[in-house]
């Protein structure tokens, strides 16, 4: 009979005791013939393949050596090589090396093999027939591994074929297989040819395609009954039927194959863990079923290694201490033995207690005491249910507790109302229970701050006004990471509103305010004058800096010196083109456009810009832009109309609680974080009025230095537990925080810019702090001075007042 696996202590013990026996003469090697009297059978055992792999699974450096003609290198013993003879046509021929094909030929090569190499055997050596696999953890460990079986096969004078070998690699093909970094994995070229095999149409077509497919069994989750439809057929008086279900078996296997999955090799240094809480097993048979099969299919693995059972069913942390217990159980109790995990009783005797305080509890004991349910029943002190769950009662937080260890531990993960029910019910019962856990989960903050409303978003569409004239109302938008191109990285785009004209900017890279101020200048203003509004997803700190720098620009151009005329042209030609001509008397403006530009004095007063010495002469331009705007407004009220339909009406009032959408890019602290480790919402905060028709402020902490005025799509109402309003209190960091200190500023002594490649540049200015010497002051970044304000106004309004007295 072939050897069983045995677990690593056990091999060390096998070898020890055989090498004594050896020493001592009391054992020798032996050939007893145990096969059929036909044939003489060397029975010398051929190692179990996954025995070889789990030899590998902690090396990172791999060298195989395949022998040149292995059979051939080995000699046929003197008076035995009449019994290789062979007769043919042209005559009788007998080996004198040994042929592939001879009954003990396999046995004899193990043989072989296992004695020159048998004292590195699992030590840094696995052979397989005429393959050697040498295994290290480090190279110079592997070059002085290689030394040593070179000098073996040197010895023996065996000799490998250089083009089937491979040294020193971190990957291995080694039967069927591709082993690398403790993961397991098939050959590709055993992949291929089962992705492209033909449907078989006769028997030992299937029989080989299943052949190679069973080779990779261990990788197909339920191989034996997806291959089920295709192994009937190989049935003895089973009729040839290639159906339907044959097809798709067929198809099914060849899929999970090419899949790939990769399996773990074991490493036998580390502790092992059994974790079953995925099956979710919900009756103390069925788990303890999974542990005990669990604990006979890895036993090699298991015996003599400390491990861990790990399991999400209360049924098992009491059954070592079980007192009645069925044959069954008392049979796996006794291998049970030798576990060290050790029984988890509190939640039992809690049940126990609150048993006997539960009048709900008290009235089904006392019915299944005298035989009036079948529903449920008493034994060793607890009630159990349908399912054989356990009845919660109703005393102390023993409902509430368990509730939240199926929703806010870790291994829980805040699932879902159903979910959480779903782990719940699965070893537990009381009545109500799905308005309880649905009562808990909706009130939890995690849950409520981290997960997306699965409905259409709150908040009715506001579409903007339909401009009143061209130019009046821009929208500005920009595309960056684009490839350099003549000193350019991004593009400004601008778009009237009125007549969709768009105007495309080359600019920098890291455009700044001023510099996207001025270049709109430069393409914009300078043809169609000053737009009324300009529309941007820019960041409103953005939009206050084009802001003001626009206005710096005008101021700047009438002040600057006689040398700089160049930066005058764009200003000098809107100049030119807005004066009426003593020609025409009309400016070029009007002649060309039908109306005159908005300027900075005209911006705010209501100015249309048709004089009526030119009405007449743009009648015909004018009457075509009121019917263009009678389509922008059809075309609006058609959009919000679409909108609507995917979005749902939402009021709060003032005093409701609610909870707010977060953008990451408005949030330092979020910036550096994987999306997926966001939170989505912040809060709860109170709704002090209404803004509008669909936006809200909202009364924000001092730390969010954001605009507290929401689009309803941003918000969402919150839900606060009644019963412990300590779970509205988050124990997680809240969302950027800023420097607080505890010092006073005095005074500002300077700023600076800070620029990096690839990093926004930052400001920072040089504190001195009251009660310090000047000599202590300090660079701080202009985000953390967030308490003082007002003393970063005085110092620009300062440098304000130097620079024109300059």
């Amino acid at each position: 009979m072939g050897p069983y696996r045995m677990a690593p202590p056990e091999l060390e013990e096998l070898r020890r005791q055989l090498k004594e026996l050896l020493d001592a003469g009391f054992i020798q090697p032996s050939k007893a013939p145990y096969g059929a009297s036909v044939t003489v059978k060397n029975k010398y055992p051929i190692p179990l393949i996954a025995d070889l792999f789990d030899q590998l699974g902690r090396a990172r450096y791999f060298t195989k050596l395949d022998l040149k003609s292995g059979y051939y290198q080995v000699r046929i013993a003197e008076g035995d090589e009449p019994k290789t003879t062979c007769v043919t046509r042209y005559g009788s021929y007998k080996f004198l090396v040994m042929p592939f094909g001879l009954t003990n030929a396999p046995a004899t090569f193990c043989t072989l093999m296992n004695k020159i190499f048998h004292p590195y055997l699992d030590k840094f050596v696995v052979v397989y027939l005429d393959d050697i696999v040498i295994y290290s953890n480090t190279l110079k460990e592997h070059e002085e591994h290689l030394r040593k079986v070179f000098k073996i096969l040197r010895q023996n004078k065996l000799y490998v074929k250089k083009k089937k070998c491979s040294f020193a690699k971190e990957e291995v093909s080694f039967l069927g297989h591709r082993i690398r970094d403790g993961k397991l994995m098939m050959d590709d070229s055993k992949v291929k040819a089962i992705q492209e095999w033909d449907p078989p149409t006769k028997v030992p077509q299937l029989r080989s395609f299943l052949g190679l497919v069973n080779y990779y069994r261990r990788f197909i989750k339920g191989y034996s009954g997806r291959a089920t439809p295709l192994t009937d057929l190989l049935k003895k008086n089973k009729a040839w039927e290639w159906d339907e279900r044959c097809q798709q078996a067929f198809e099914d296997l060849k899929k999970a194959v090419t899949e790939e999955p990769v399996l773990a090799l074991p490493d036998h240094t580390k502790v092992f863990e059994l974790n079953d809480a995925e099956r979710r097993y919900t009756v103390q048979e069925k788990e303890m079923t999974v542990i005990i099969h669990c604990l006979r299919t890895w036993r090699h693995y298991l015996l003599g290694s400390h491990f861990i059972v790990k399991t999400d069913n209360v049924a098992t942390s009491y059954f070592q201490t079980q007192k009645k217990l069925s044959p069954k159980q008392a049979s796996r109790k006794v291998e049970l033995a030798s576990m060290t995990s050790q029984p988890q009783g509190d939640i039992i005797d809690l049940l126990r207690e609150g048993l006997q305080h539960d009048p709900v509890a008290k009235s089904l004991i006392a019915l299944a005491h005298e035989g009036k349910t079948k529903r449920f029943w008493v034994e060793d002190g607890l009630l159990y249910t349908k399912g054989r769950r356990l009845y919660v009662p109703k005393w102390g937080n023993i409902r509430r507790n368990l509730i939240k260890e199926c929703h806010d531990t870790k291994w829980a993960g805040h699932p879902g109302q159903r979910r959480t029910r779903a782990l719940l019910e699965s070893a537990y019962y009381w009545p109500q229970i799905r308005d309880e856990v649905e009562a808990y989960v909706r009130t939890c903050l995690v849950c409520q701050q981290d997960k997306v409303e699965q409905r259409q978003p709150r908040g009715l569409l506001e579409p903007l006004p339909v401009a009143e004239r061209p130019w009046d109302n821009v929208t500005m938008d920009f595309i960056i990471g684009l490839p350099k191109s003549e000193d350019s990285g991004s593009i400004i785009v601008v778009v009237d509103r009125f007549s969709k004209y768009a105007t495309f900017i080359a600019a920098p890279t890291d455009c700044t305010a001023e510099e996207t101020a001025r270049l709109f200048l430069k393409h914009v203003v300078k043809y169609w004058g000053l737009p009324k509004f300009i529309i941007s997803d820019r960041d409103p700190s953005f939009t206050r800096k084009f802001g003001r720098s626009s206005s710096s620009l005008w101021v700047r151009s009438f002040t600057s010196p006689q040398k700089d005329w160049a930066k005058l042209l764009d200003i000098a030609q809107f100049s030119y083109n807005l004066q009426r001509s003593e020609a025409t008397n009309k400016s070029p403006f009007e002649l060309a456009t039908g109306q005159q530009p908005l300027t900075p004095h005209t911006l705010t007063i209501g100015y249309t810009g048709r004089s009526p010495a030119a009405f007449k002469f743009a009648k015909g331009w004018h009457e075509q832009a009121d019917i263009a705007r009678s389509y922008l407004d059809k075309a609006a009220k058609k959009m919000k109309k679409w909108d609507d339909k995917k979005r749902r009406h939402t009021e709060y009032k003032v005093g409701d609680m609610v909870l707010v959408k977060l953008l990451p890019q408005q949030f330092k602290s979020l910036r550096p974080l994987h999306k997926g480790l966001v939170r989505r919402y912040e809060g709860p905060f109170l709704i002090l009025g209404k803004v509008g028709n669909v936006s809200y402020r909202v009364e924000l902490p001092p730390r969010l230095k954001i605009h507290p005025v929401f689009h309803a799509s941003y918000l969402k109402p919150y839900h606060g537990d009644k019963d412990d309003p300590s779970r509205g209190l988050s124990k997680r960091a809240p969302t950027a925080v800023v420097t607080s200190y505890d010092k006073e500023v005095e005074h500002i002594l300077a700023d600076r810019v800070i620029r990096r490649q690839g990093v926004p540049p930052a400001t920072e200015y040089l504190v001195k702090w009251k009660g310090l010497p000047e000599s202590e002051a300090s660079w701080e970044p202009a985000e953390a001075l967030w308490q003082f304000q007002e003393q970063i106004e005085r110092f620009r309004a300062e440098g304000a007042t130097r620079t024109s007295a300059a």
